[in-house]
């Protein structure tokens, strides 16, 4: 009996396709030429054409060894196509004269004997790879097979990341995403650059350093994946080279840039309360203001600068300086006062930056309380 499947080395690509059909109690492989996929051979006088069709001989191209193997264990086979039949004929399948044209194209049919081939196709469906039986097939190739031959997962050779050296921002095409993350690259980092065979689904990934220069690092993404219900460790090495750029909201810091100021100062009511104490409520207040707001609020927050009669904070969105104003209004009974003054032109629209004048009156009586909903900070 010839060694065939798992026993051997997996040989090259051999240009042939195949696939494996359970008709009953038949195992029917088919297997042609892969070029001759999509081909309308021509039949008889009367021009008539027949298709070779993928949905019959299959497009997924397997080796000798496979091919062999499915062979020995087939109880018909339609082989179609010069390749193919020259790696039946190696294989003892077909002898001298075996074979008809079909279209011009050579074209052989084999029914097996029944016997020993009979009991082996029937104790199962069996992998036509490696033999094992009781496992769910596609294409007559069991799953654990069926990921050693295909891949996975890949990455292109070299991948870059852009990040913001101050805040650890990521560039993801024009925006900037994922502010405060570690300035180290991460697994997240790498979840970009991967191509995931459709029939994949990616648990986790861990990365290992290989080697690392200045602004380059070669890496290994270790992945836990599920290929058709059963679950593999996939790997792939990349190049990932850094690039710092300054981020919008870090150059416009930066450069102080800012589109709106808030203005924090005292109540209105008389009071004979010194400079030291009205700063010192002032900073006891902007502290549990700063909990109440949103984050991206105060990414927004540029600088501040203290004042006899207050702090002015610097903002870079003015529709977060007016949401933390409307908290400071709801959670702290602070007043508040807009204004707005003509800065410049831009697209052929004003710009304007806007002041928010937000007073805190001394303690007393309690106020409204309840963050704000995302509604009214819009409007």
């Amino acid at each position: 009996m010839r060694r065939t499947g798992a026993g051997l080395p997996m040989s090259a690509d051999s240009g042939v396709v195949m696939r494996v059909h359970r008709v009953r109690t038949e195992f029917v492989v088919a297997a042609c030429d892969s070029e001759l996929i999509g081909r309308d051979l021509p039949v008889g006088d009367a021009g008539r054409t027949v298709k070779v069709s993928g949905q019959f001989y299959g497009e997924r191209v397997v080796s000798k060894e496979e091919l062999l193997w499915a062979l020995e264990r087939a109880t018909i086979a339609n082989l179609l196509g010069e390749r193919v039949l020259r790696l039946a004929q190696e294989g003892g399948f077909i002898g001298p004269g075996g074979t008809v044209l079909l279209g011009g194209v050579p074209h052989a049919e084999i029914i097996a004997m029944r016997g020993e081939q009979e009991r082996r196709t029937m104790e199962g469906e069996f992998c036509v790879v490696c033999g094992a039986t009781g496992r769910p097939l596609t294409d007559g190739v069991c799953a654990s097979c069926a990921a050693d031959r295909s891949t996975l997962l890949s990455v292109p050779e070299r991948g870059v990341v852009v990040i913001c050296p101050h805040c650890g921002a990521r560039k993801s095409g024009a925006k900037w995403e994922r502010v405060g993350s570690s300035p180290l690259l991460t697994a997240e980092d790498l979840a970009p650059f991967l191509r995931v065979h459709p029939e994949v689904g990616v648990r986790r990934v861990r990365l290992e350093e290989i080697s690392a220069t200045g602004t380059v690092r070669e890496l290994v993404g270790i992945a836990d994946v599920i290929f058709r219900g059963a679950e593999r460790e996939a790997r792939v090495q990349l190049s990932v080279r850094t690039e710092h750029q300054t981020c919008t909201d870090c150059s416009r810091k930066s450069g102080r840039y800012y589109t709106a100021v808030l203005q924090l100062r005292g109540g209105l009511e008389r009071s004979n309360e010194k400079s030291p104490a009205l700063h010192a409520r002032l900073d006891g207040t902007w502290s549990q203001l700063l909990n109440e707001c949103r984050p991206d609020w105060r990414k927004a927050m540029s600088w501040r600068e203290e004042l006899p009669e207050g702090y002015d904070v610097f903002f870079t969105q003015t529709l977060a300086a007016r949401a933390v104003a409307k908290v400071a209004k709801q959670k702290f009974r602070a007043t508040i006062k807009e204004s707005a003054t003509l800065f410049g032109r831009k697209n052929g629209q004003d710009i304007y930056r806007v002041t928010f004048c937000v007073r805190f009156p001394r303690p007393g009586a309690e106020g409204p309380t309840g963050t704000p909903s995302r509604e009214e900070l819009e409007q």
